[in-house]
C-alpha cells in the first residue's frame, strides 16, 4: 500500500512502540486501556508525517466492532468512531492537535518513567502542581 509518508526511521519506530504501550488515547479518556493502531493525522488529505501520530483502538480508528456487538452498542460504550463519525468524534475527544498533545504528553511521561527520571506524580505538563516539600 502506497502512503504519503516515507518508511518510518528508527526514531519513528520507537514512537510507534511507545504509542502502543500507551494504548488508545480516546479509550484512556474513559479511564481504560485498549490496544491500539497508529493513526496518522492528516492535513488536506495528506499525512502530516510520523511525528503526527496518535494511538487509536480499532473501533475508534476504523470503526471495527467487537465480536458479538454492533455499532450502536460500541458507540454507547466508547463514544463515536473517527472513521464513522469524524465530526462527533472530534467534539467528544478533541481536535487532532489536542489529541496529538495528549499522546505526546503520555509519551513524555512514559519516557521519564522508563528513564527513571520521574520520582513522583505531577512531572508532566497538565498534571497538578506539587506542594513544596519545605
Amino acid at each position: 500500500m502506497q502512503h504519503s509518508t516515507p518508511s518510518p526511521n528508527q526514531a519513528d519506530k520507537k514512537r510507534f512502540e511507545l504509542l502502543h504501550e500507551i494504548g488508545c488515547v480516546a479509550c484512556s479518556m474513559w479511564g481504560f486501556f485498549s490496544p491500539c493502531q497508529i493513526h496518522h493525522l492528516l492535513s488536506g488529505g495528506i499525512r502530516r508525517g510520523h511525528l503526527y501520530t496518535i494511538p487509536l483502538c480499532p473501533y475508534h480508528h476504523v470503526g471495527q466492532v467487537d465480536h458479538g456487538r454492533n455499532i450502536r452498542h460500541m458507540a454507547t460504550l466508547l463514544g463515536p468512531s473517527l472513521a464513522l463519525e469524524s465530526k462527533r468524534f472530534h467534539l467528544v475527544f478533541g481536535s487532532d492537535d489536542e489529541l496529538l498533545a495528549k499522546a505526546n504528553e503520555a509519551i513524555g511521561k512514559l519516557r521519564r518513567i522508563k528513564d527513571g527520571n520521574q520520582t513522583d506524580h505531577g512531572d508532566a505538563a497538565g498534571d497538578p502542581p506539587r506542594g513544596d516539600a519545605g
